[in-house]
């Protein structure tokens, strides 16, 4: 870019239409006019919306840049050169500079380089409506700034359109302002006369008069009335002749203009008027232009007087033109007389005229001659004339006779195509009137006020009266006087504004009898809109009418009924319900019912067996009944009905339609109804109480199966457990013996804590008080801890167990624990189940979101029948006294629980007996699960005496239980305080504090819950804070909470195990601190 500094500034094109774009400019006569506020209120409100210092509405002529309104900028004009809006005029579109600096056209001009010092512009093209760029909306700022956005560029478009509607608004306010001034100037220094006045009709619709709105200043001159505005015609000149009313009042109802020449004798003047309807037609407004030609007319009547009679004559007179003298022969025929009748003027003029004229009219012809001879003169006399090719045509001749010359000044006009009119119109007349006196209805046309003219035959054979009795607004004669006002004031309203008339009303007949006639009127109106006429029409209605009151007569009856009463037409739309059927159906007025069609009354299933099939065999048959539903409009219940349906006749015995008469049966039904609900309640009573039979027969053998496994479960260990037990204590076992005896009484006493862990879980899952402590847990770790503790039993039968686990999967969130419990289970049933040498094969994979795991065993596999109960409680595929394999039917169970508690799934497959079986889990990846905080696992004791020097207070009611657990505590190098109740518990309390309580719940006369009160109940000093642990057989987690919420800070559940029993002794120790 080259140096701003050292080039000249950059001069923009002229436009192409710049002549043109200056006309367009200086046609709105804006520059150099002063600040207007609507213009100012733009330029502000551009400044504002886009936070711009200055903002200016700039038009360019030949040689500056003018400013019509400026927002921070201090001079009025620049020179063209120098703004950058010259630029801004050689396009339709926005021009924007972000920085003007960086523009070569723009680095170096004034305004650029000095103040304001502009680096940023945008402006809107003024684009007049004739599409010529008149300058520009435009926006500076000292600063460069991003260019305008599509939106921010419309929006300044949008502004710049509305400164050109406000020159297009200043330039219309201004040629209304001309044109107001124009008129005023013209209305008051005219020569001729002006007025605006308003025609003023009398009650029969007729003009009578006409009041003086508005009067120039000539108009008194032209005139001599003063103070006319205000004034009536009559109340100005009350002997004003009423040529003046009736062509005024012509102009005002028909919207024609007229310009006619009038002598107004009462005001001894000849006026030239031309008269015309202004402002809108129902305002009866008109105007008059006028000169007065009373001179005029006194020079042209002298001028008449001395002027040739031939030339005042022809002056007149039209078309043919002749000249006859008294032999019967023409003088002298125009030139058109050729050219209308064929015949060449020598030819005319050669033979009599009554060789030319049709034979008919010779005589009539002749006749009018000699009367005019005889110095009368003819105004209008029609005959016919041949045409050379022997055809006639009509003629209608104005004449004067010239006495003196003996001769007859003579013009005709061809008035054949209205005569041929007038014959066509004569024979449609006749059509209409006798197609008129034909029809069996009265008939009649009146004018465009009201003024009947003409009645058909039928009228007047009703009524036994005359044309002249019954024209004009005679027709009240006959009308009953009950009615005849309100029908006038209705008809004469009607005839004013132009609307259709229709109403009700009796006539008088000749014989005095009065019947209803159905009337009707049109307006017939021209090209224009104009009402010239109006036909009307006169139906007899009596018998319609006393079919009405028949109808009424029999809805009056029907009324008084309580059945459903209704009639519809052919096409299923129904005319009458009475209002008992109405309110029973929910139906408000009777226009609601006939807006309905007759198939809404029935619910949808029902529609088509109505319509389709009922329907059509009342037609065909006469009569039908149904029981069917009718629907409650409102509500939507049903209602059922007797429906009885028989069609209508007319008196010509053609079927007009259906009535039906239907009775309410709701309340029947509603008894059979309920007669068949306690039929069929009674039956599902006994298929439900045969059910419940079987089903609780089937839970008595499932329980019953159940009690003699748990029986056979629990007593079975004890068998050994007894029998060891009194074997050590015979104490004829060595070494040996006794430390395979002490083994067999702990896995037997393990086995039986398993069982009862079976059942509480049972119990919780089913109580739905299952907890889990979740959190990221990795199943490789959790597999092979299950398999630590089925491993001995594997190898006790040589079953060979074999992982095939993937290592690279993501943990899983969840309980360590009560996942370990599902793979231990599931392994321990597929050691269980498997024979001798068999494999167990455990598999870890992952699936998309999901890690699988698969158990595949070789043993027994499950039976297809039993395979779908398999995970059901207390469910076993041998439950039998000679079963093979032992448990209690609960494992199974807890695993699925477990693991849709987790999210999963899981499932079994089997080929059958003997063929293996395969255990399948899939559990979500990060999957969320119920949370409950509870205490983390034991870790192992390994000091020898983890309890030297704590006092221990033990409260237990049973002796042996009090006794082990104060051994083993002392094992750990305790001091144990052993008492057998509470109240001695409380008794110790008083001699000494214990580190620690350890406490039985379940304890006669005061349980261990009571105990905890009664000591959280102390002070401090008197063993109020002492650490507390329940030890119970009562493991529910119920009773947890109920020891927690006792006052006890650990729950531990007997059998116990020793280290479990003293990690939790220290663990609380160690929170208490």
């Amino acid at each position: 870019m080259t140096d701003p500094v050292s080039q000249k500034p950059f001069t923009p094109p002229i436009p192409a239409n710049e002549a043109e774009r200056l006309a367009a400019l200086h046609r709105y006569k804006i520059l150099d006019t002063p600040p207007e506020a609507a213009f100012d209120r733009i330029t502000r409100l551009a400044a504002r919306l886009f936070d711009m210092p200055i903002a200016l509405i700039s038009l360019l002529d030949e040689s500056r840049a003018w400013f019509k309104s400026c927002v921070g900028f201090g001079a009025n004009e620049v020179s063209r050169d120098a703004t950058l809006c010259s630029f801004a005029v050689l396009t339709d579109e926005p021009l924007i500079i972000p920085d003007a600096r960086l523009d070569d056209r723009f680095a170096c001009n004034p305004f650029v380089q000095s103040e304001p010092g502009v680096r940023f512009y945008v402006g809107a093209p003024l684009l007049s409506h004739d599409g010529f760029n008149l300058g520009t909306l435009c926006l500076l700022d000292s600063q460069p700034r991003d260019p305008f956005t599509a939106e921010q560029q419309a929006t300044l478009v949008d502004l710049a359109a509305m400164v050109v509607d406000e020159l297009e608004l200043r330039l219309a306010a201004q040629k209304i302002a001309q044109s107001e001034e124009e008129y005023r100037t013209l209305f008051e220094s005219i020569d001729e006369g002006f007025c605006i006045c308003e025609m003023l009709f009398d009650e029969h619709g007729k003009p009578h008069d006409y009041r003086f709105l508005k009067v120039n200043p000539t108009f008194a001159k032209l005139t001599g009335l003063e103070s006319a505005v205000g004034k009536t015609a009559r109340q100005l000149v009350p002997d004003l002749e009423n040529d003046w009313v009736e062509i005024y009042g012509s102009v005002v109802q028909t919207g024609k203009s007229v310009r006619f020449e009038q002598q107004s004798i009462a005001l001894n003047r000849w006026f030239n008027v031309n008269a015309f309807c202004v402002n809108e037609p129902q305002n009866h407004q008109f105007a008059i232009l006028f000169t007065n030609i009373s001179e005029a007319k006194r020079v042209e009547d002298e001028r008449k007087k001395v002027e040739q009679e031939r030339e005042q004559f022809f002056a007149v007179a039209s078309d043919l033109q002749v000249i006859t003298r008294t032999d019967g022969y023409f003088q002298w025929v125009s030139p058109t007389f050729e050219r209308l009748l064929g015949w060449k003027p020598d030819e005319i003029t050669s033979r009599p005229w009554t060789d030319f004229v049709h034979p008919d009219d010779i005589n009539p012809s002749v006749l009018e001659t000699d009367s005019l001879f005889s110095g009368n003169e003819t105004l209008a006399f029609e005959n016919r004339y041949r045409h050379k090719d022997g055809s006639y045509r009509w003629l209608l001749w104005r004449a004067k006779p010239q006495l003196e010359e003996q001769v007859i000044y003579g013009a005709a006009i061809d008035i054949t195509d209205r005569k041929l009119a007038e014959v066509a119109l004569r024979e449609s007349e006749e059509h209409f009137r006798t197609l008129a006196d034909n029809i069996s209805q009265f008939a009649w046309m009146a004018d465009a006020n009201g003024w009947i003219f003409w009645y058909n035959r039928r009228w007047f054979e009703y009524t036994g009266t005359t044309l002249e009795q019954m024209q004009g607004w005679g027709w009240q004669q006959v009308h009953h006087p009950d009615y005849v006002d309100r029908v006038v004031k209705y008809v004469r309203r009607c005839f004013e504004t132009g609307e259709h008339w229709e109403d009700t009303f009796p006539l008088r007949s000749k014989d005095g009898e009065y019947r209803w006639f159905l009337s009707r009127a049109i307006p017939i109106r021209d090209e224009a809109g104009t009402v010239l006429r109006w036909f009307g029409t006169n139906t007899d209605i009596t018998d319609h009418k006393q079919a009405q009151l028949e109808i009424q007569k029999f809805a009056s009856l029907a009324d008084s009924s309580t059945d459903f009463i209704g009639m519809c037409d052919l096409n299923f739309v129904p005319f009458y319900i009475n209002e008992a059927g109405r309110k029973m159906v929910g139906l408000e007025d009777v226009q609601q019912y006939r807006e309905t069609p007759v198939g809404e009354f029935f619910f949808p299933e029902d529609q088509d067996f109505i319509l389709n099939s009922f329907f059509p065999r009342v037609l065909q048959d006469g009569q039908a009944e149904v029981e069917i539903r009718f629907r409650h409009f409102k509500t939507g219940e049903a209602l059922w009905m007797t429906y009885n349906v028989f069609y209508l006749q007319d008196v010509n015995g053609q079927q007009i339609g259906l009535a039906t008469v239907s009775h309410n049966i709701t309340e029947r039904k509603q008894v059979e109804a309920v007669r068949l609900h306690l039929a069929k309640e009674r039956e599902q009573l006994l298929q439900r109480e045969q059910s419940a039979r079987e089903t609780a027969e089937r839970a008595n053998r499932i329980k019953d199966e159940f009690l003699a496994v748990l029986s056979h479960e629990l007593r079975s260990p004890l068998n050994p457990i007894l029998g060891w037990t009194r074997l050590l204590q015979s104490g004829k076992l060595d070494a040996t013996q006794q430390r395979e005896a002490l083994a067999t009484i702990e896995r037997n006493a393990k086995l039986q804590t398993q069982l009862i862990e079976d059942l509480l879980d049972i119990s919780r899952i089913m109580q739905g008080k299952l907890s889990l402590t979740v959190a990221p847990v990795s199943l490789t770790f959790v597999i092979t801890a299950a398999i630590e503790t089925v491993r001995l039993a594997a190898e006790a039968k040589q079953i060979q167990i074999l992982l095939d686990l993937t290592t690279a999967i993501a943990p899983v969130s969840g309980d360590a624990a009560r996942l370990q419990q599902v793979i231990w289970n599931l392994l321990t049933n597929a050691v269980k189940f498997t024979p001798n040498g068999g494999q167990v094969t455990i598999e870890l994979r992952q699936l998309d979101h999901l890690a699988q795991i698969r158990v595949i065993d070789s043993g027994k596999g499950i039976d297809p029948q039993f395979l779908p109960h398999v995970f059901e409680y207390f469910r076993q595929a041998d439950s039998t006294t000679t079963r093979k394999f032992g448990g209690l039917g609960l494992g199974l169970a807890i695993v699925r629980q477990i693991v849709e508690m987790h999210g999963g799934t899981v499932w079994a497959e089997s080929e059958g007996e003997n063929q293996g079986a395969i255990f399948t889990v899939q559990l979500p990846l990060g999957s969320q699960a119920r949370s409950v905080e509870t205490d983390a696992p034991y870790d192992s004791v390994t000091t020898e005496a983890p309890l030297r020097n704590l006092k221990i207070l033990l409260v237990d009611d049973e002796t042996d239980a009090r006794e082990l657990q104060a051994f083993l505590l002392e094992q750990s190098g305790a001091s144990v305080t052993a008492v057998v109740s509470g109240f001695e518990a409380l008794q110790a309390l008083d001699q000494f504090i214990p580190n620690v309580l350890v406490s039985d719940v379940g304890m006669a006369e005061m349980d261990g819950y009571m105990l905890m009160q009664q000591i959280r109940s102390r002070p401090p000093n008197r063993g109020g804070k002492i650490p507390a642990i329940a030890l119970t057989a009562y493991a529910r987690d119920l009773d947890q909470q109920k020891a927690l919420e006792s006052g006890f800070q650990r729950h531990l559940s007997k059998p116990v195990e020793p280290e479990a029993l003293v990690q939790t002794i220290v663990t609380l120790l160690k929170s208490t601190k």
